[in-house]
């Protein structure tokens, strides 16, 4: 948490830095990931080291999708299991709370039903989840009456409202089902750093042109929150 108070922020393309290899989703070589970095690493030589890649508190995601000019859409990821109960036997599955904009990004179409919308990915927001084609076929067996159904996520109760097609994932944050994120302001950085943002670019904006931008602010950021 140290080396993240004051964080600037650091750019990598996905196909270079995270899969070296093409990603399968519609124009992914404008896909990126943001992260975090600790103020004092400022060499530019040294970005994709781990040591680089920081998790990305709530507040500055926040900061970066409205301040930035650089990104068609912007989206936060975060991962962790949740207990599958109310169809079927129970089971842990492996979920990932999302922005809305995750979806976009990608460029990929629920093969049923549809995705969450900025509407829904509000604080306090309706609970909602997307299936993976594999939980789909899985869990409920291929049952194409499973849209508008509820389930309970750690004994919360969602509404189903779509499905992935098949083979839809990330390769660093696999997920059985998708969630809304649904972040709410008012923390302070140092409360906690464990989202995972991706972008897309705006057509004609360069890596070095965004990670530019993403400079920009942090600089506002730092000289408005110096803690």
């Amino acid at each position: 948490l140290a080396l993240g108070i004051g964080a600037t922020a650091a750019i990598f393309s996905l196909i270079n830095a995270v899969l070296l290899r093409p990603l399968p989703f519609p124009g992914s070589d404008g896909i990126v990931l943001l992260w975090e970095r600790p103020p004092k690493r400022v060499n530019t030589a040294s970005l994709g080291t781990r040591k680089q890649q920081n998790p990305v508190s709530p507040v500055n995601f926040l900061e970066w999708r409205e301040r930035t000019r650089s990104f068609e859409a912007m989206a936060a990821t975060f991962w962790f299991p949740m207990g599958l109960s109310g169809f079927g036997e129970p089971r842990e599955v492996d979920a990932l709370d999302v922005s809305a904009a995750f979806f976009r990004i990608l460029g990929v179409r629920a093969l049923l039903g549809r995705t969450f919308d900025e509407r829904e990915d509000v604080p306090n927001g309706p609970r909602l989840a997307v299936l993976s084609y594999g939980l789909w076929r899985q869990q409920f067996a291929g049952d194409r009456a499973v849209i508008g159904r509820a389930v309970r996520l750690h004994d919360e109760a969602y509404t189903i409202v779509g499905v992935m097609p098949e083979g839809f994932d990330l390769p660093f944050a696999h997920a059985d089902v998708w969630v809304p994120a649904q972040i709410a302001r008012g923390m302070r950085p140092d409360e906690g750093r464990y989202l995972r943002v991706l972008a897309r670019l705006k057509p004609g904006i360069t890596v070095a042109a965004a990670q530019a931008d993403l400079a920009r602010v942090a600089g506002q950021i730092s000289r408005e929150r110096p803690y």
